[in-house]
C-alpha cells in the first residue's frame, strides 16, 4: 500500500512557505490569517494543522488582543526555520 505524501494533501508549497516565514515572531492567530493570504478559512486551517502537524510552526500559549480575548499563539520551530533555508525563503 502506498503511504501518503505532502502531494496528496492537496496543499501548495507557497501556503506553507508563507505561514512559516509569517510566524517568525510570535503571532496570533487571526493576524496569521489575515496575513497569510488564505482567503478561505477552511483551507486555511488545512494549512496551519499540516504545520502544526510537521512541526514546522508550534502553538506558543494564547496571546491577548486589542480586544481584550486571548487567542492562540503561534510561532515557527527550528524544523520550520530549516524548511525555510532549505527552499532558499530566509529573507
Amino acid at each position: 500500500m502506498r503511504s501518503s505524501s505532502f502531494l496528496d494533501t492537496g496543499l501548495r508549497l507557497p501556503g506553507l512557505i508563507r505561514l512559516c516565514k509569517i510566524a517568525r515572531i510570535d503571532i496570533n492567530f487571526t493576524k496569521l490569517f489575515q496575513d497569510s493570504e488564505i482567503r478561505y478559512k477552511n483551507s486555511f486551517l488545512k494549512y496551519l494543522n499540516f504545520c502544526l502537524e510537521k512541526n514546522l510552526i508550534e502553538n506558543t500559549g494564547t496571546m491577548r488582543t486589542e480586544r481584550r480575548k486571548n487567542t492562540p499563539a503561534y510561532k515557527t520551530t527550528e524544523s520550520g526555520f530549516k524548511f525555510l533555508e532549505i527552499l532558499g525563503e530566509n529573507n
